[in-house]
């Protein structure tokens, strides 16, 4: 049976592209992205300035670049950052929800 010239590199192409994409999957899958360098700047800073590791205050957002940890309240005798933070949005209003 006569089959067309291109139709090796066809296969060829068709069968990269799917391993590429593959790949692709497999790596979104289980790696997990890292924090922007912006982000490990900004939480070495925040850090510094309220003596509490910016991990329990702020979390990385890829829209927002920093959000709050929802439901967030440090206790009194911290000096800097005390009290109600962040309510269970990770926003700073008074009211729930």
């Amino acid at each position: 049976m006569w089959r067309p010239l291109w139709h090796g590199p066809t296969i060829g192409l068709a069968a990269t592209l799917a391993a590429l994409a593959a790949g692709e999957l497999a790596v979104r899958a289980f790696v997990p992205p890292r924090p922007m360098m912006v982000w490990q700047q900004f939480a070495d800073i925040a850090q510094r300035a309220n003596d509490v590791p910016a991990g329990d205050i702020f979390v990385n957002d890829p829209e927002l670049f920093w959000r709050l940890v929802p439901n967030l309240e440090r206790p009194q005798d911290t000096g800097r950052l005390l009290g109600r933070i962040s309510n269970d949005q990770g926003l700073r209003e008074n009211h729930e929800g």
